[in-house]
């Protein structure tokens, strides 16, 4: 694969990058990606992936049997408890805490946003890195269709162990060297029309590059939605954390400005709002320090 190589010769200390990628049909695909999720998650006795209990073909058409979240999506959370600070702040540390696990997979999901983060309407209680997380409701992160995700395989006659990476069809477009070549070691990195397309691939692709970027979309998601932002906005504890994404005022008011416009956004319009921001890399390394301690 053209991008892995080029990255692997600008950063040849990256000996845990993935050697190869491999495209699979979209069923096969989303089968071992939600099965290689669950198990790392179940390494952590974290609930936050639907079961998924079986799957069958019928007719040349695929069929997944998953476990269906009991509450649904944000908007369905508030009409039945009410979004409150508590509240959301149990739901900010599930979520930082699965996107952190998945990262050691390097996970990728084809559709961060809002609509794919459910919940079922039962409490969470579990222990992560020493601190204690309770939430009157569980977190699920659904639709990984198209979603990519890094396995370890034994190959060949000697059994050599690789890491491969399991994703989507993916077209490389001209720009990729010159993206590999110039920028291979980020602590910052901005989106704009030319090069939203190549960032968002190279995520996909498992390459360390603006691996923040699935982090900003899922929490731009959940402050699109006008009560989760109130709560956000008004309560300092919470506001610091909104603070903390953001490398100047002018941006964070930029983006809070800019939340009222979007509802129910899809992945495009949550990029578009971003394009022009200092993204931080070590984002949600960042937000794992600050979020689990918070009461």
């Amino acid at each position: 694969m053209l991008a892995h190589h080029l990255y692997r010769r600008s950063q040849p200390s990256l000996s845990d990058f993935p050697q190869e990628y491999r495209v699979g049909d979209e069923f096969t695909s989303e089968i071992l990606t939600n099965w290689v999720l669950e198990k790392k998650l179940e390494e952590f006795n974290l609930p936050h992936a639907p079961s998924l209990h079986t799957a069958f073909i019928c007719n040349d058409t695929g069929y997944l049997l998953f476990d269906s979240p009991t509450l649904g999506n944000i908007t369905a959370v508030h009409e039945a408890k009410k979004l409150k600070v508590p509240l959301i702040l149990g739901i900010l540390k599930q979520l930082v805490i699965f996107l952190s696990v998945a990262k050691d997979v390097d996970f990728t999901h084809n559709q961060p946003n809002w609509d794919v983060l459910q919940f079922d309407d039962e409490p969470c209680s579990y222990l992560f890195e020493g601190h204690h997380i309770t939430c009157p409701i569980t977190l699920k992160v659904t639709d990984l269709r198209g979603s990519s995700i890094t396995v370890e395989a034994t190959e060949g006659k000697n059994g050599e162990r690789k890491k491969i990476r399991l994703g989507p069809k993916i077209v490389i477009p001209s720009q990729y060297s010159e993206y590999l070549s110039s920028t291979p070691d980020l602590t910052q990195y901005h989106l704009n029309d030319s090069n939203l397309n190549v960032y968002r691939h190279l995520h996909q692709l498992g390459l360390p590059i603006c691996s923040s970027l699935e982090t900003y979309c899922f929490l731009l998601g959940l402050m699109s939605y006008g009560p989760f932002r109130k709560e956000v906005l008004n309560s300092k504890t919470l506001r610091r954390v909104w603070t903390s994404l953001w490398s100047s005022p002018e941006e964070e008011t930029r983006i809070t400005s800019g939340l009222e416009e979007l509802s129910a956004p899809d992945l495009s319009e949550i990029l578009q709002n971003l394009k022009g921001i200092s993204l931080k890399e070590d984002l949600l390394l960042k937000l794992k320090e600050s979020i689990l301690t918070l009461d």
